[in-house]
């Protein structure tokens, strides 16, 4: 076990916190969300690290300090939506717990590729270490996103957590501009701040286009395909902000995160990042247009626009021409793109053996969504996880339809939009990416999701006592 400088700062702090503000550890926990790169303490095992992150060091710390007050709070439980989806999420936990069977009972009889990344290498499938550490991610990402549901089912503390969320893709921003301006200027980028984790995975700092001379930003991501995840929420949230004029930290810097996350977002050079904003705007303008922001008029012209101005840049910029070759069209041919391909088709083929429960969560690496649960948890958990989906989305929608124009309830509307099309892009990109259930990306959208109709069910019982209070 290794401490990092930064780690033991951290320590200090955390165990400060716990016994004299509390309340300061979820902030930590919230502004860590994208700093998978960081380590607060390297755990070494057989073939390679794996870190404890700081949003899991200072959650946990909170979730400890909280539980008790969370678990009594009996009026949240009781919520329609909030209950139905957390069901179905303690259902899909239940699943990939049962799955853990599979590799105990499997016994050796099934080879499986080797987890460390360019080793291709097959190993007995044996219950281990990892199955564990697996599971309890898994496990602790789906708490932490009911305690952040919870947390947030009061408006001014869900914009509060934004605001922090958007001050901290702020500085991951400029900090990711910083690592740019090294690479141009040969200097050295210092990675022993915050790229600390010792995993094999998260050198993404590290990694350029050779060929075409192209540094690829992670920033304190561990890799760039991650950080374009993580930018694609914040892109989200901050055009919601900006568009529908509900100010999170302040107009200038909502705008500041806005263009911040665009500009990392292609800096990025992730496939991740260029088909996200594809899918992205679209679906944006049509939820602005279904919000009656937009006009269908509007709409239609600010699609051609957009289509017409990709279109200019594409042909009369050689760089971008070379970079969408190497980055969309010849992905299928590069190393990475045949080494994702080959990680899916040997995870369908580990599911088309073992197709109820897969062959055990933690078992196989899958860079994609569906067979990554397939070959884990097999058809029953792909199913359990297609529900708490699928209720987690009728939330969301129904908060976006029934909101009315009272002035608590109106801007849970545009935050159930806003949360919706988040979760829809995080979906639609981990479908051909990757199921990151180890960062705190995941778990902040799903919790935020979570809070929305909460929110609006919560501020509508509040309103009704209102109501009666006044009433002669």
């Amino acid at each position: 076990m290794e401490i990092t400088p930064l780690g033991m700062f951290m320590i200090v702090l955390g165990a400060v916190f716990f016994f004299v503000k509390p309340d300061l550890l979820y902030w930590c926990a919230i502004f860590f969300v994208p700093f998978s790169s960081t380590a607060v303490v390297n755990v070494s095992s057989s073939s390679n690290f794996s870190a404890l992150q700081p949003w899991m060091f200072f959650g946990t710390l909170w979730i400890a300090s909280q539980a008790l007050s969370v678990i009594r709070a009996k009026k949240y439980w009781y919520r329609q939506h909030t209950r139905a989806s957390v069901r179905k999420l303690l259902i899909f936990l239940f699943v990939a717990l049962l799955s853990l069977a599979m590799p105990l009972w499997i016994d050796g009889r099934l080879s499986v590729l080797s987890e460390s990344p360019g080793v291709y290498e097959s190993h007995p499938l044996f219950f281990g270490l990892r199955h564990i550490t697996q599971f309890l991610y898994l496990v602790y990402g789906a708490v932490f996103a009911i305690f952040l549901a919870v947390k947030n089912a009061n408006l001014n503390q869900f914009r509060k957590t934004l605001r922090v969320f958007l001050l901290s893709s702020v500085f991951v921003g400029f900090w990711g501009l910083m690592q740019w301006f090294c690479y141009q200027y040969g200097l050295t980028y210092p990675a022993f701040i915050f790229n600390t984790n010792r995993n094999d995975t998260a050198m993404g700092f590290a990694t350029e286009f050779k060929d075409l001379e192209i540094p690829r930003v992670s920033s304190v991501a561990t890799e760039p395909s991650i950080l374009a995840q993580y930018l694609l929420i914040v892109f989200v949230i901050a055009l919601f902000a900006v568009l529908a004029r509900q100010k999170i930290i302040s107009t200038v810097c909502d705008r500041l995160a806005l263009v911040l996350s665009l500009l990392l977002l292609l800096l990025t050079t992730s496939s991740t990042a260029y088909l996200g904003l594809g899918l992205l705007i679209p679906i944006c303008l049509l939820s602005f247009f279904m919000l009656g922001k937009l006009s269908i008029r509007q709409m239609m012209i600010s699609l051609g626009a957009l289509a017409m101005a990709c279109f200019v840049i594409y042909s009369r910029t050689a760089v971008v021409q070379d970079l969408v070759d190497k980055i969309i069209f010849s992905k299928a041919d590069s190393y990475s793109g045949l080494e994702r391909l080959n990680s899916v088709l040997l995870a369908a083929g580990y599911f088309f053996q073992y197709p109820v429960l897969g062959v055990g969560w933690g078992s196989v690496t899958s860079h994609d969504l569906i067979f990554k649960l397939l070959a884990n948890s097999g058809i029953v958990g792909l199913v359990a996880f297609t529900m708490f989906l699928s209720s987690l989305g009728s939330g969301l929608w129904k908060t976006v339809t029934r909101a009315d124009s009272r002035q608590y309830l109106a801007p849970w509307s545009y935050w159930g939009a806003c949360m919706l099309v988040a979760s829809l892009i995080f979906v639609l990109t981990s479908m051909v990416s990757e199921f990151t259930y180890v960062f705190g990306h995941l778990w902040f959208v799903f919790g935020m999701s979570l809070a929305v109709p909460l929110g609006l069910e919560f501020g509508r019982w509040v309103t009704a006592l209102q109501l009666q209070r006044i009433r002669p």
